[in-house]
């Protein structure tokens, strides 16, 4: 089955904001290929709770272009941690193919899965590390501009992972319900940070959220 009329209709949804979406049969294309590889492989090692590519479609790959909102320098350095089926991290690749991403994934046949797209979509400048966050090898550490979370935890917890991976300057980025309240400051156990962003955004359904950004401001 194509797929293609439902993801140029998303890549089209001016909710989403998409810079350049005269690229977008390009971008379609590209995601139906990830389409094919997660029939393949979601029955064999449960990839998400959706069985259907169209609920894919709308709930994950529309969430996460919601992401693209924070990318401010299309040649940036990326990390996508707990990326599971390769959200946001895929979608965002797709739609700026020049970002260096890493997609860390702690369960093995889910990094397996990501690595298989990584090849399978002739992606450049993209590692999967299978690895927690937290034992990531010492030569990550200051090199993103950008770390996104889709599955949020405690904030102080995620801005304590993301924190030793970061420039100075660097922004974590994850989505909140748009009544959540949160300082303007926040410390962690070694860092400093200062919520340099809040956009409105609207899901696929009409659900509101916020995209919360934090800047990463010293050690």
């Amino acid at each position: 089955m194509s797929y293609l009329n439902k993801l140029l209709e998303v890549f089209r949804d001016e909710r989403l904001q998409l810079r350049a979406s005269g690229q977008a049969e390009v971008w379609a294309k590209a995601l139906e290929l990830y389409l094919g590889e997660w029939e393949k492989w979601n029955g064999k090692i449960n990839l998400t709770s959706e069985t259907d590519a169209s609920a894919i479609i709308e709930k994950h790959i529309f969430d996460s272009l919601q992401y693209a909102r924070a990318v401010d320098n299309p040649h940036c350095e990326l990390m996508d941690i707990g990326s599971g089926a390769g959200f946001p991290g895929i979608p965002l690749k797709v739609i700026f193919p020049d970002i260096f991403l890493a997609m860390v994934e702690s369960q093995r046949k889910r990094a397996s899965f990501l690595s298989n797209c990584v090849r399978k979509m002739g992606f450049e400048q993209v590692e999967v590390l299978n690895s927690r966050a937290e034992a990531l090898d010492i030569s990550y550490h200051g090199r993103f501009d950008l770390i996104l979370f889709r599955g949020v935890g405690e904030v102080s917890h995620c801005l304590e992972l993301a924190a030793p991976y970061l420039k100075a300057g660097g922004r974590v980025g994850f989505k909140k319900d748009p009544d959540a309240k949160m300082s303007h400051e926040v410390r962690t156990k070694d860092y400093f940070f200062e919520l340099s962003d809040e956009i409105p955004l609207l899901g696929r359904t009409g659900i509101a959220s916020k995209l919360m950004l934090f800047c990463k401001c010293s050690t």
